[in-house]
């Protein structure tokens, strides 16, 4: 053996050692039960090989992990999916700068001002209103939504230092959001159509969105649900709405003449409607509504609404006479004028009312608000915590535990309980800012492969303001989506600074009319 060479036989030996003894030892706990450890021991090892495969592309797991916001009991750690995979993107990305690998410095603009005061402002929120946990003997506890802020603010930090790929890159992102989504809604059927199934998956995964019975019997309807609704088919519906909404001009989606386009739209206003929920439906029309004004302007709008008019008639009009649409459907669709099942239209306004009740007693007392100037903070107390427990006993006290807890389905008042007056006027300053960056971003990536991610993003983000107003929303889940989304949008603008440094432009793609993607890469006239 040739001493220049001994690099070559020295590194297979090491490795070899090295699996051995890792082999023994996870084999000796196994043998003593520990498979928590093992599991632990086989997720890290995963994650040092991602690290060096991946290198700098290591934060596509944020992506892929941020639908995921269950945990997996199996594993010896209080975290969720996404927790795991946003401290393994941070953590390896740290040890790619250090290594000099990922350089990239980051741009701040007036968006990330808002941001870093509404954080400011959260910390003062904290340092008035200390929480903890319960399993910390805390007197104030809850304190989980500041920990999702955190995690919000390293997906931030790895992301707006990345850059997508330019060749099929922005494709890819959309294609896996969408994949991780499926996958997520595909565990929920599975769960909901077997029982025995669903307490197989509910010990590997705790975030679907099935209620069991305390004796481990069938999913059941929540405590107060006249109808059943499937909330995870949402999984399926919004975000390839959003998608289809991104690659294809919204015109064409409900033209008959491109059918898989139509077919594709339609299986997602069937998944949309079949979760129940209005402000859903309500979402995906502000979609392709949004998307359809910035390729084509107002008159395109037009075209559309009379098209979906005249199929909103055709499919109400036959409801009730010709057949009956599931009851959630129904339920999605009753603020429309139709002859919709009682049960279905009284469980919708029976929720409106419901809703309407707490916003004014949240704003008419102090006894769930202490201080609307400044916030309460989240979490509650431990005798706020003794209430909810003897409440839960008394399914017709639900509306109280939502009131002690905040979470009264209403963004404005959601804030207030939190942050305050101030909080609010913060936060919806940070929601605008958002939606004016998305919509900027939008134009700038046009004639660029970028264009479709724009809008895939962006989309959400541009009608966030009005939904979390009038529509739905709720603060402790609203700051981390806000930074996240922020996050997703420096990633989509250093991907579009890099291309454009190229010198490299693609087919000129209008704003008025866009290709198929197919089309483009064969060379074919757009449609």
């Amino acid at each position: 053996m040739k001493l220049e060479r001994l690099q070559e036989y020295v590194l297979p030996v090491v490795v070899t050692l090295l699996g051995m003894g890792f082999a023994v030892y996870t084999g000796s706990l196994m043998g003593q039960g520990r498979f928590s450890t093992v599991a632990l021991l086989l997720g890290l090892l995963f994650m040092g090989f991602l690290t060096l495969i991946m290198r700098q592309y290591i934060w596509l797991l944020i992506i892929v992990a941020w639908p995921w916001p269950g945990s997996i009991p199996v594993l010896p750690v209080p975290f969720a999916v996404r927790d795991l995979g946003v401290m393994a993107a941070a953590v390896s990305f740290l040890a790619l700068m250090a290594l000099k690998i990922a350089r990239r410095r980051p741009g701040y603009g007036i968006v990330d001002v808002s941001l870093a005061v509404l954080l400011i402002y959260m910390l003062t929120v904290l340092i008035r209103n200390p929480v903890g946990f319960l399993s910390t003997n805390s007197f104030r506890v809850g304190g989980r939504p500041y920990f999702n802020i955190a995690i919000a603010c390293a997906a931030y930090f790895v992301l707006s230092r990345a850059s997508i790929p330019v060749r099929s890159g922005a494709k890819l992102i959309i294609f896996t959001i969408l994949a991780s989504n499926y996958v997520v809604a595909t565990l929920n059927i599975i769960a909901d159509l077997s029982p025995r199934a669903a307490r197989v998956l509910v010990g590997f995964y705790t975030g679907l969105a099935v209620d069991m019975d305390v004796d481990g019997g069938p999913p059941r309807l929540a405590p107060g649900e006249a109808v059943e609704r499937l909330s995870y088919l949402g999984n399926i519906g919004i975000p390839t709405s959003m998608a289809l909404a991104s690659f294809y001009r919204p015109l064409t989606l409900v033209n008959p003449l491109y059918l898989t386009r139509f077919l594709a739209l339609a299986l997602c206003a069937v998944c949309v409607m079949l979760s129940g929920f209005r402000s859903s439906v309500l979402a995906v029309a502000a979609f392709i509504l949004i998307a359809t004004y910035l390729r084509s302007g107002w008159t395109e709008i037009v075209r559309l609404l009379v098209v979906c008019f005249f199929g909103l008639i055709l499919a109400v009009a036959g409801q009730g006479q010709l057949y009956d649409l599931p009851l959630s459907v129904q339920r999605s669709l009753s603020f429309l004028p139709g002859k919709w099942s009682p049960v279905a239209k009284a469980s919708a306004d029976e929720s409106t009312e419901w809703r309407l009740t707490m916003w004014k007693q949240m704003l008419s007392s102090n006894k769930y608000i202490q201080s609307r100037l400044f916030g309460d903070g989240f979490g509650v107390t431990k005798r706020d915590m003794a209430i909810i427990a003897m409440l839960s006993s008394r399914p017709g006290d639900s509306q109280e535990t939502i009131m002690i807890l905040g979470t009264v389905h209403s963004g404005p008042i959601s804030t207030i309980r939190v942050a305050g007056y101030v909080g609010l006027v913060l936060h919806l300053a940070l929601l605008a800012l958002l939606a004016r960056k998305a919509w900027e971003l939008v134009r700038k990536s046009a004639n660029t492969p970028f264009h479709p991610l724009a809008f895939f993003f962006g989309l959400p983000l541009i009608y966030e303001p009005f939904n979390y107003v009038f529509i739905f929303g709720g603060f402790d889940s609203s700051v981390p989506a806000a930074i996240y989304g922020l996050a997703t949008l420096k990633l989509l603008e250093n991907s579009v600074d890099d291309f454009r440094g190229t010198g490299v432009e693609a087919e000129p793609v209008s704003h008025r009319r866009i290709a198929d993607p197919e089309r483009m890469l064969a060379g074919a006239p757009r449609a």
